[in-house]
């Protein structure tokens, strides 16, 4: 049977600068996935995790913002499989290995807050520092 996602979590996305609308900014984005061959629901999610570069000044309508679109962490065999807790803490693992290497701003969707994310300033000890939407560091 091939592996085909089911459901998805929000991603954890981390950039190397706090303002990715700005210029072509690289990034991360990590996120846990249910798998349709899992022997179980319980032990089911894996953790993905795509690197790419955003362009938010891309003016053509028929061209993505997102560049590049590499998945860089995408198992599919049934032995990588993990409850949804422990492909969280893999997918938080993931995030600071990528904080460790200066992608330490990271945007997470707030579906309850316009403009819809919230970003932060992650330390190497795993401490967030939320930055203000407004600009200000």
């Amino acid at each position: 049977m091939e592996a085909k996602p089911l459901n998805s979590s929000p991603p954890q996305t981390v950039y190397k600068t706090p303002d990715p609308q700005a210029n072509v900014s690289e990034l991360y984005s990590i996120y846990c996935v249910q798998m349709s061959n899992a022997l179980s629901l319980e032990k089911s999610w894996v953790v993905n995790e795509r690197y790419g570069a955003w362009d938010e000044a891309e003016p053509d309508p028929k061209k993505e913002k997102f560049k590049i679109d590499v998945k860089t962490l995408s198992p599919t065999d049934p032995q990588h499989y993990l409850t949804l807790d422990e492909a969280q803490e893999q997918a938080n693992e993931q995030v600071m290995l990528r904080v460790r290497n200066g992608f330490k701003y990271l945007f997470i969707h707030d579906f309850f807050d316009a403009p819809w994310f919230r970003r932060y300033e992650v330390f190497p000890d795993g401490q967030r520092r939320e930055i203000p939407l407004g600009g200000q560091k």
